[in-house]
């Protein structure tokens, strides 16, 4: 009997996996605004998340930390500027 069950519970483990990556293939996927530049909205995004996780950093790092975090924020607006003036 023991078998059977590490055959059962392998088997209920492989139909997880499958199951999970087919839903996932068919949740909706995050909508990038319809812009002129496309990959300056992807560029912010990700801009976006990089400023998101040097915000949350544990250390300082002898002040790097910090300076980054306010040249992605610089860069954020910089993107968002050209984004805004290929709209115009």
């Amino acid at each position: 009997m023991g078998a059977k069950f590490a055959v059962a519970r392998q088997t209920a483990f492989v139909a997880a996996i499958l199951l999970t990556v087919v839903l996932g293939n068919l949740a909706p996927q995050p909508i990038v605004a319809q812009t002129s530049a496309p990959h300056m909205q992807i560029a912010l995004t990700d801009l976006g998340r990089a400023a998101y996780q040097l915000s949350i950093a544990g250390r300082d790092g002898a002040g790097h930390r910090p300076r980054a975090l306010a040249l992605t924020n610089q860069a954020i607006l910089e993107v968002r500027a050209a984004i805004a003036a290929g709209v115009r």
